[in-house]
């Protein structure tokens, strides 16, 4: 398992400029789980995301009320456009592709890539029983054992 760890850096996915919007980048994850993905899986999705731009907004917005003099503090328009998305796409009952758009440098205030990436991986480890991610054990991913221990 070791020798699979020392790899797992190339097995990361690439942030690919999003066709719809090029200034935004999508992240593509391959999931496998041990049951059949529920009927639920896009709705799912969605609202694992849904908690993380919540997260986000909140985030953002108590840096702006705690002190609204602060230089170069995100209006509401640019919260908006820095909020990650999210979508599935099922392959088999098994096997799907979670894709995670993320706000290339021009949209970005902070981490909003990690925090999409991990966050909605982390809540839907919670809900399904994924096995592999990118065709490796959940187990060999150290930010999975992070997510699973810290909660996302």
């Amino acid at each position: 398992m070791d020798s699979v760890k020392t790899y797992l850096g190339d097995l990361y996915p690439r942030r690919i400029p999003d066709a719809s919007r090029p200034e935004y980048f999508r992240i593509t994850w391959t999931i496998r789980t041990t049951i059949p993905l529920p009927p639920s899986a896009a709705v799912d999705v969605e609202e694992s995301i849904e908690e993380v731009r919540k997260e986000l907004r909140d985030q953002y917005n108590a840096e702006r009320s705690n002190d609204s003099r602060l230089v170069g503090t995100p209006d509401a328009t640019a919260i908006e456009r820095a909020m990650p998305s999210a979508s599935i796409t099922a392959i088999d009952s098994t096997h799907a592709l979670v894709h995670i758009v993320v706000p290339g440098d021009e949209h970005r205030l902070g981490d909003e890539d990690m925090a999409g990436i991990y966050g909605t991986l982390g809540r839907l480890l919670r809900r399904w029983s994924i096995e592999d991610l990118q065709g490796v054990p959940t187990s060999c991913w150290s930010f999975v054992t992070m997510l699973q221990y810290y909660g996302s």
